[in-house]
């Protein structure tokens, strides 16, 4: 009877042990991952991606886009480019599970600002779903990113 009271008590310590373990690796994780979203979150709302946001919000959708990046003004082009690395950054970064799509959808405005659904910013296709408002600008921004762009800096 003692026995089996003891492997009791070891398998509840054991049950115990691993659920605070993989808290401390949750903890730890995103400890790891708050300097990463702070300063993604900083870089979003610095006055250059403001105004390319702006941009792409309020004179985007009366370029040609057909031409992809040709049909933007030279002007701006690098600001629509900088802004469409910005979010691909952040989406590789989601999709990989570097960062969690909670506090970056949060930010942006839910999964549907992000014009995803769930599944698709977990990785796969996916249409639209509500979740909240849509970013200020995605629809014009998608139609410019038909073609895939140059490398980067």
């Amino acid at each position: 009877m003692v026995g089996v009271a003891a492997l009791m008590v070891s398998v509840v310590a054991l049950g115990v042990s691993g659920w605070a373990s993989l808290r401390q690796l949750r903890l730890a994780q995103h400890a790891n991952t708050l300097p990463v979203l702070v300063d993604l979150f900083r870089e979003h709302r610095s006055v250059r991606l403001a105004g390319a946001r702006q941009f792409v919000h309020e004179r985007l959708p009366g370029c040609d886009l057909s031409a992809g990046l040709d049909g933007v003004p030279e002007a701006e082009r690098e600001l629509v480019r900088e802004l469409a690395w910005f979010y691909d950054n952040l989406g590789a970064l989601v999709a990989h599970g570097v960062v969690d799509i909670e506090p970056v959808s949060g930010y942006l405005g839910g999964v549907g600002g992000l014009g995803v659904g769930r599944d698709a910013a977990a990785g796969g296709g996916g249409a639209g779903q509500e979740g909240g408002e849509r970013h200020a600008g995605s629809e014009p921004l998608a139609g410019v990113l038909r073609e895939p762009l140059p490398p980067g800096p």
